[in-house]
């Protein structure tokens, strides 16, 4: 296990993405070698400093929430993309049975 405090910004943005979707803190210490205490210190550091810092971009997350067209236009979005790759997904398991 690492003990050094340095950890590379593609571990940091990688321990973020694997909690964000939904991996557990104890799986990712032992992936990347680092203790649990370090995956909670980057995992916040990097919300706090990177995505959260006024100085990048200002977040306006319930704002963001509260209005209808943005919705709808994710949603719409999202679907469009999603049967886009729909083809692909299904040949990808044709292909492997």
């Amino acid at each position: 296990m690492r003990t050094d405090s340095f950890v590379s910004c593609e571990i940091k943005i990688a321990i973020l993405l694997r909690l964000l979707a939904g991996g557990s803190y104890l799986d990712i210490a032992v992936l990347f070698g680092i203790s649990t205490r370090h995956v909670h210190k980057n995992f916040h550091m990097v919300v706090d400093k990177w995505f959260l810092d006024d100085c990048l971009v200002t977040i306006d997350g319930v704002g963001y929430c509260l209005d209808d067209k943005k919705w709808k236009w994710l949603l719409k979005d999202f679907a469009k993309k999603a049967m886009e790759c729909l083809p692909v997904v299904l040949g990808l398991l044709m292909g492997g049975l």
